[in-house]
């Protein structure tokens, strides 16, 4: 891969930019940011993410987010700079003094999507980690708790970890939304938690009603997780991820039926997704 990024429609070759530190985005973390996996050049549900991406920024108000087409062309120049058909993408929504913004693409290599993922064990973030957050559902430059709980969750044997608020209510993980599955009912928390409006929930959420599996929106605790027939992590990068086990208790199969149904219907979605010119 060649290093580079485009910056405000340009492709910068190399691993570097020049930054001011005095720039709110550098200084308060004033920005946003969006994740996504381009592969075979698809971008996944870019539409989404650029949808998202306004929203967010309507909110914060910031100026300039990317308009669809104006994403599909940058990351083609992306593409094209580092020579690569398959990325993981950062998109960067940076807020200036002046009032603007810059748009900063940044891509990393990544393996070609596997659904469903490697399965992964789950845990629970640690006590200094949850509770409410600020800003809640909106993918500031700020995600410095995020990783920090990933961290301490690893250290601990964990893959992923989920936050809980102070009555034990399950809300999402640092990098991704949980679904659980229980006499083939799909259970995932609602987005009138703190939680970010995942577009791969929203996909799967859609796939599954497609498939004819109920699916529920509502609160649970640590108990559901324990007493899911099946549970699966869903990621605009990893896609669907299987949980093998949680806490102290494994699940077994894993991947459930559920969970291989759901993936495969993932993957065909998609397959179909426009590809950069």
């Amino acid at each position: 891969m060649q290093p580079g990024q485009v910056l405000n429609g340009t492709f910068v070759p190399g691993e570097t930019i020049a930054v001011n530190p005095r720039e709110p985005f550098f200084a308060h973390g004033f920005g946003l940011f969006e994740t996504l996996r381009v592969e075979d050049r698809r971008p996944h549900f870019l539409a989404a993410h650029v949808q998202r991406m306004e929203e967010a920024a309507a909110e914060l108000r910031l100026e300039g987010p990317p308009s669809l087409d104006e994403a599909r062309s940058d990351l083609a120049k992306l593409l094209a700079g580092t020579g690569e058909d398959t990325l993981r993408v950062r998109v960067h929504l940076l807020g200036r003094s002046d009032g603007g913004t810059d748009i900063l693409y940044v891509g990393e290599p990544v393996q070609p999507l596997v659904l469903p993922a490697e399965a992964a064990t789950l845990g629970i973030a640690a006590p200094r980690f949850n509770g409410a957050l600020a800003l809640p559902g909106l993918k500031t430059m700020n995600y410095l708790a995020n990783r920090l709980a990933e961290r301490e969750g690893r250290e601990r044997g964990f893959d992923e970890v989920v936050f809980t608020l102070p009555d034990g209510t399950v809300t999402e993980g640092t990098r991704s939304t949980v679904i659980l599955v229980k006499d083939e009912v799909l259970l995932t928390p609602p987005l009138d938690l703190p939680i970010l409006p995942g577009v791969t929930r929203a996909t799967v959420l859609e796939l599954a009603r497609g498939l004819g599996y109920a699916t529920t929106e509502r609160r649970f605790g640590v108990a559901a997780l324990l007493d899911a027939d099946e549970i699966f992590l869903t990621g605009s990068v990893s896609g669907i991820r299987p949980v093998r086990r949680v806490l102290d208790r494994v699940l077994a199969p894993s991947p459930g039926p559920v969970t291989q149904a759901i993936a495969r219907a993932y993957a065909a979605r998609v397959a179909i997704e426009p590809q950069l010119s």
